[in-house]
């Protein structure tokens, strides 16, 4: 875990833990899935999808893979996928911004 060998990204995590507003959130209006509006930026989308509890997930998975989004599931990580994997987050998308295919 990037915790182990950055302390920093660790004490960062303890600092956003203690000051995150839970409420932030839920300012946003929520919209329902339109497939009509997903193609136009679906080509401009990657989605990066932890491991942790993937059976949680199946009906969203679902979604992406009906919608014919890309997505990658990464093996070992939850929600704080970009703390907990950070050189696979940024293997994947500079990958994707190149347009070049992640060799695993």
């Amino acid at each position: 875990m990037a915790t182990e060998k950055n302390p920093e990204v660790a004490e960062h995590l303890v600092l956003l833990m203690k000051n995150h507003n839970q409420q932030a959130m839920f300012i946003h209006k929520l919209e329902l899935y339109n497939r009509e509006k997903a193609v136009a930026v679906k080509e401009k989308l990657y989605f990066l999808i932890g491991e942790y509890k993937l059976d949680r997930k199946r009906d969203f998975i679902k979604l992406l893979t009906d919608g014919g989004f890309r997505y990658q599931v990464i093996p070992g990580a939850g929600h704080g996928i970009n703390h907990e994997q950070p050189e696979a987050v940024n293997r994947e998308i500079v990958s994707f911004l190149l347009g070049q295919k992640v060799e695993r």
